[in-house]
């Protein structure tokens, strides 16, 4: 299923190691927006290590887009710039 992460972090430590930890796993959408494809085996785990991650240091928002939300996804202003998460 496809998840979109969001983060507000305050520290810019944490907030680094939260980027690289998602950039291995999904597609950053903006500085602090992921896009990420987890099978349900892996959800957990992804759940664990970024509050491990994040501990104590900011939010951390997980949303699930089922494929009806995916297909009823608008971009507006497409620009050049590939999109290749929706």
């Amino acid at each position: 299923m496809l998840y979109v992460i969001a983060y507000d972090i305050d520290s810019d430590d944490v907030r680094g190691k939260v980027a690289a930890y998602l950039t291995k796993r999904g597609t950053r959408l903006q500085k602090s927006v992921f896009a990420a494809d987890i099978d349900r085996h892996d959800f957990k785990r992804l759940l664990k290590e970024l509050a491990d991650l994040a501990e104590g240091h900011g939010d951390v928002m997980v949303i699930p887009l089922c494929s009806g939300c995916r297909r009823r996804t608008y971009r507006l202003q497409p620009s050049e710039r590939p999109f290749y998460v929706f």
